[in-house]
């Protein structure tokens, strides 16, 4: 499996993630972890589908994967390709008719925005945000850069950053995010210790708890079981990308 990112040009850094790129050789199974994010995916080549729901079905050309809560397992057939972007839930809602909970552990086909040939993701998602930029929260975007840079450890101190009151946080939150402040903020810790664990797999685990704010490692490790139903141990071992790990025994 060969897996790339890019980072977005600064303009969308508070809705994008990152645009990436997946190419995979022979069939093999993976599990999606939870990263705070929604994604807008283009098959170029092969197939993909879901383990364990809608376990029949190639997913299409041209789909939108909501975030994830927990580990969501994944099928490729040997030369498969896709592009895709990963965008943050207050700005996935602007792409579709859904939002919240409807834009959690699910995929569903969007052929209306398959980008033309001379166009990217990238491109299309520039284009479509400057004309919906009506529809983006304002207080969800005073908050995407805390989020992103981890400056906020509780819902309460991202609120205050802010400028709102808690409960409108809470509120925003529910309706567009599908998910409280406090459990996104768990699942953007963890996607933290998942990228730092692949950049480096020889990291001290206990330092790395302390320097993520974990109370200690053994509260790492629950979240680990929680958000990718292993260790931070084994994770490491089977980690091809930040967001996708090996399926014990399955591919190459």
């Amino acid at each position: 499996m060969h897996y790339s990112e890019i980072p977005p040009p600064p303009h969308l850094a508070a809705l994008v993630r990152c645009a990436w790129r997946l190419a995979c050789d022979a069939p093999a199974e993976y599990v999606a972890l939870p990263d705070g994010c929604c994604e807008l995916i283009v098959r170029r080549a092969g197939a993909s589908a879901w383990i364990g729901e809608r376990a029949d079905e190639d997913q299409p050309a041209c789909f939108m994967a909501g975030q994830l809560l927990r580990p969501q397992p994944l099928r490729f057939r040997a030369g498969s390709l896709f592009e895709g972007v990963r965008v943050y839930p207050w700005a996935a809602h602007v792409l579709s008719a859904r939002a919240g909970p409807a834009l959690v552990q699910c995929w569903f086909p969007t052929p209306e925005l398959r980008p033309p040939p001379e166009s990217t993701l990238l491109d299309l998602l520039d284009a479509r945000f400057a004309r919906d930029a009506g529809q983006l929260d304002p207080v969800l975007l005073r908050a995407a850069p805390l989020l992103a840079g981890g400056a906020c450890a509780s819902a309460g101190a991202l609120a205050r950053a802010c400028a709102v009151e808690r409960r409108t946080l809470e509120r925003r939150f529910a309706q567009v995010v599908g998910v409280s402040p406090k459990q996104y903020l768990r699942v953007l810790r963890f996607e933290r210790a998942t990228r730092r664990i692949t950049a480096d797999p020889a990291t001290n685990l206990a330092d790395l708890a302390a320097d993520l704010g974990f109370a200690d490692q053994a509260h790492m490790a629950r979240e680990f079981r929680t958000h990718a139903e292993m260790p931070p141990s084994l994770g490491r071992a089977r980690a091809p990308s930040p967001v996708l790990y090996l399926i014990d025994g399955a591919g190459t």
